[in-house]
């Protein structure tokens, strides 16, 4: 008996995984990578949104607050989002494992 992995089946499209409603394939993980340089962009909007309000204001100090606030604000939005999103991997990678395994168990793969 060879302990030689299994050929993987070729993994169908983006719109065929969109479009499958029996939901056998995921398509979350192939959108992590927009959603995050979503997140990131979204938080560097928010952090000039904030700097302007700031400044527009009768007090500059509060500009000049937001400004040197801003870098911690938008890292920790970054991190956040991060953190976020590889827990929506996690949990979605454990489903393709779990599921591998219970076909290797079965005897179908």
């Amino acid at each position: 008996m060879s302990d030689a992995p299994a050929p993987q089946a070729p993994q169908p499209g983006f719109f065929s995984r969109l479009f499958d409603f029996s939901f056998t394939y995921f398509i979350t993980t192939s959108l992590v990578k927009l959603l995050y340089a979503l997140a990131i962009g979204v938080s560097g909007i928010t952090v000039l949104f904030l700097i302007g309000a700031g400044f527009s204001g009768d007090d500059p100090a509060v500009g000049v607050v937001f400004l040197l606030i801003s870098p911690v604000l938008f890292f920790f939005m970054v991190i956040l989002s991060r953190v976020y999103l590889e827990s929506i991997v996690v949990f979605f990678r454990i489903a393709e494992h779990t599921a591998e395994t219970a076909r290797k168990l079965d005897g179908r793969g």
